[in-house]
């Protein structure tokens, strides 16, 4: 388990027991970071004190020095960034988590990566806002079948696109970006009447924001939300998957479980084993190239 954010700037202090720093982070930091800092079980450490006070200068490093320079070093590199997965990729392969992309943004002076920026905070919330809506329709009618589902999708699309456009993407979409990200993002304002929706590529963000949850719909489709006046029908929804976070440790732990066992064995048996102990380690690399210990045991 990594250790905790200190809770800087959330509102609710106890963000620290699920808002963790990155692994990136922790091994680059200069000072060895307690995973039990801010919590009940290690209070009673005699050096509890020093591990909390660690955990807030480790917070404020990450935020005021490693999030500023990367945003430097980001511009530098502009033209290998041009979508979400390679904006997230190089976040998390400099330890700063995705909820900080507001700081991020708020660090860029590159317009085109600002817009990069901006549209993946909208797909996150969008993201949050349709899988919370899901949740609900999956205990409301627990049967399977995904017509419950695809009725929910269909009921979100039309109602934030054309029903209520002009109240979510004026002030809803304003409240939770600050809400999430924690910045109000200059001329869009809470307190103006700009439209967010004006600012978007419909394109890319309906792409990312079905690489976010797994629900896709036809390209026609999406020219009918930018306008923003028919409603979208069943058939437009091209395709609903799950999309299921791998966690490389699991694949880490199995490779080493298959190395330990074909170490005791002989001959063909070995080697099969640690092909197969050599198959789980190629896993948990391509899943975390930045964990370290995955690489040594695979060698």
């Amino acid at each position: 388990v990594m250790p905790p954010q200190a809770p800087i700037f959330a509102r609710n202090t106890r963000n620290h027991l699920f808002e963790l720093l990155r692994p990136e982070f922790v091994m680059q930091y200069s000072v060895e970071l307690s995973s039990d800092a801010l919590c009940n079980m290690g209070s009673k450490d005699p050096d509890a004190n020093n591990f909390n006070e660690e955990i807030f200068v480790a917070t404020l490093h990450l935020i005021n020095s490693v999030v500023p320079n990367c945003a430097n070093l980001l511009q530098t590199n502009e033209e290998t960034i041009s979508n979400g997965i390679e904006l997230v990729d190089f976040l998390h392969s400099n330890g700063i988590n995705v909820r900080h992309i507001g700081r991020l943004y708020t660090h860029l002076q590159d317009i085109n990566l600002k817009k990069l920026c901006f549209q993946e905070m909208v797909a996150r919330i969008l993201k949050d806002i349709v899988k919370e809506k899901l949740r609900k329709a999956s205990k409301k009618y627990p049967t399977p079948t995904d017509g419950p589902i695809r009725f929910t999708i269909l009921k979100f699309f039309n109602r934030i696109f054309i029903d209520d456009r002009d109240l979510f993407w004026t002030t809803t979409m304003k409240w939770k970006i600050f809400q999430k990200f924690g910045i109000g993002i200059e001329k869009y304002r809470v307190d103006n009447n700009d439209n967010l929706a004006d600012y978007i590529n419909f394109s890319y963000l309906i792409q990312r924001f079905g690489e976010l949850t797994g629900i896709f719909i036809y390209e026609d489709a999406v020219s009918v939300l930018e306008v923003g006046k028919s409603h979208l029908v069943d058939s437009d929804i091209k395709k609903t998957s799950i999309i299921i976070k791998s966690m490389h440790i699991v694949e880490q732990a199995y490779g080493i479980s298959l190395s330990y066992t074909a170490s005791s064995k002989h001959g063909s048996e070995a080697l099969r084993l640690y092909k197969l102990a050599e198959n789980e380690f190629e896993k948990a690399a391509s899943t975390c190239p930045y964990d370290y210990y995955t690489f040594y045991k695979w060698g």
